[in-house]
């Protein structure tokens, strides 16, 4: 999938996954919800960006906005591009209201190439000490995350799938 990370321990990983995700832990005891999913634009486009005439920014920019039209109570703590080697990532931090609770996300947003990007979600509840543990786990989690090439994943499975099939042909000559 490209991606590699490490969770914080404790958690389970979800089985019911939202479309998009590659993959989902909760932390009942916690109340952390992490989404890790893959966005691609059929276009390049910067992870940030100076908005033009339009209004048009980068992808940081696009998912803010995004967050606030989905959300008319959402509060922005953090929009910023920050390096965390060997990448740069956008840092999303927001407030707002799901159904009856007030929730505390953070968002990064991790540039594989122009059109592809991986996004990682933590979810919290709010207030002072649950944010702060929270940020905690989100930066151990992003510390850990790694990017592979997925040209060698696709080949990898190729020569899986060859290997099987060329398996399958030799037992179906002995029999």
């Amino acid at each position: 999938n490209g991606i590699q990370l490490i969770p914080p321990e404790g958690g389970t990983r979800a089985t019911d996954i939202k479309s998009g995700d590659i993959v989902r832990f909760i932390y009942p005891e916690r109340g952390w919800d992490i989404h890790v999913k893959m966005t691609q634009s059929s276009k390049p486009v910067p992870l940030s960006a100076v908005r033009d005439a339009s209004g048009v920014g980068g992808l940081l920019e696009l998912t803010v906005d995004q967050l606030k039209l989905s959300n008319p109570s959402a509060e922005i703590v953090k929009a910023e591009v920050t390096e965390r080697p060997p990448y740069k990532v956008g840092i999303i931090e927001a407030r707002y209201d799901a159904g009856i609770n007030r929730v505390f996300t953070q968002e990064a947003i991790i540039r594989f190439d122009d059109q592809t990007y991986y996004v990682l979600q933590l979810t919290s509840a709010t207030g002072d000490a649950a944010e702060a543990s929270a940020r905690q786990a989100f930066e151990m989690v992003l510390g850990t995350v790694k990017l592979t090439d997925r040209e060698q994943v696709r080949k990898d499975q190729m020569q899986r799938s060859y290997r099987t099939e060329e398996f399958l042909t030799l037992l179906d000559e002995k029999q």
